[in-house]
């Protein structure tokens, strides 16, 4: 809040794997459109502030551990990897 407190606090876990066996259809959902991007082509600039700092690792296949610290939904005021 105003008064520098954490209004809420969000642990996120996130797992990947490879899709090239996998059968099936891609389902909207309430919480997401899913949309298939080239590895160079994923659209940063419009996700989350903090997945340009995590999600280029893990798509090179690699892993990370982070902490990420916004002042709103779009603002990132402090983060570490």
């Amino acid at each position: 809040g105003a008064d520098g407190t954490i209004a809420s606090r969000l642990e996120v876990h996130v797992y990947s794997c490879s899709l090239g066996d996998a059968e099936g259809e891609v389902a909207e959902s309430e919480e997401m459109a899913p949309r298939w991007w080239g590895c160079d082509q994923v659209p940063l600039g419009q996700m989350w502030a903090d997945d340009a700092h995590w999600l280029p690792h893990v798509l090179a296949g690699g892993d990370v551990l982070g902490d990420f610290t916004f002042a709103d939904q779009a603002t990132l005021v402090s983060h570490s990897l």
